[in-house]
């Protein structure tokens, strides 16, 4: 008996892919949600690191004596502006990391998640966010019905109180450069400690991502296990099924050689037989 007349095999069988064909799917979205938030980990890490020379040199400018020396070191802290807002703005696979649900790139109404305003004399003045909003998160089935976040915030690491309130970090970056520019110590060592405050921020956002790593890490090893045990039971319903076929291909051909052997002794000899 064949797979196909076991009402029970076929059902068994059936089943057995289908839940296979899930866990593709799960697995792919498990995957592609890595990528996306390994990705997002190293654009944190990089601005951490941008946050970490900054705070080198705001130190720096602070001991100094000369206002040359200040008017130099707020040039490199400009620098470290434009990196920072161009990791804000990074892509993966042609995506904004920090777009939210907004991420796609080109003309309006989607544009970068963190736009420079800039004055007179070429400078960043400020940093405002894409209006269509990049908080939104956007999550991928994992399980059945289990959805996890593959992205974060996107003001969160940078504005997580909106353009121009406490813990901007752009805004920080700014005022610590013109207050250097313009040999403003007091602003210079109070906006020094906004930004050791920033960093902490874009630390906890960085441990986040790292948690959601871990969860589907754990979710991908869960996920493998189901599928090598799906794939044991099928093999066993699938070889059940072929050893039954080659037990009744067997009988089958017991049957026919017997009964050719008896036809064989039944049928008399006729005249050919003696010519």
């Amino acid at each position: 008996m064949c797979i196909r007349d076991s009402p029970i095999g076929t059902s068994s069988a059936i089943n057995y892919t289908s839940e296979l064909d899930k866990i593709s799917t799960y697995q792919t979205n498990i995957q592609n949600g890595l990528s996306r938030l390994k990705s997002t980990q190293r654009v944190l890490e990089d601005i951490l690191d941008i946050v970490i020379e900054i705070q080198s040199l705001a130190e720096e400018g602070l001991t100094v004596s000369a206002s040359l020396e200040r008017a130099t070191l707020s040039t490199s802290i400009d620098i470290f502006l434009q990196q920072i807002l161009m990791n804000a703005n990074a892509k993966f696979q042609g995506k904004f990391i920090f777009g939210g649900t907004e991420t796609l790139s080109g003309t309006a109404p989607l544009s970068a998640p963190f736009n420079a305003v800039y004055d007179s004399d070429g400078y960043i003045s400020g940093v405002i966010q894409n209006v269509n909003g990049i908080d939104q998160l956007i999550k991928y089935e994992i399980n059945e019905g289990q959805y996890e976040a593959v992205n974060i915030s996107g003001s969160a690491p940078f504005q997580p109180n909106g353009e121009g309130n406490a813990e901007d970090i752009f805004e920080t970056i700014i005022n610590l450069r013109d207050a250097f520019r313009s040999n403003d110590l007091a602003t210079a060592t109070a906006e020094l400690e906004n930004l050791k405050n920033e960093y902490d921020n874009i630390l906890a956002q960085t441990s986040l991502v790292g948690t959601r790593i871990v969860a589907l890490e754990n979710q991908d090893v869960q996920q493998d296990d189901l599928s090598i045990n799906l794939k044991e039971n099928l093999s066993s319903v699938l070889d059940v099924d072929l050893a039954q076929a080659i037990i009744e291909q067997s009988y089958q051909s017991f049957l026919y050689q017997t009964s050719l052997q008896v036809g064989a002794k039944i049928i008399p000899p006729s005249l050919l037989d003696f010519i």
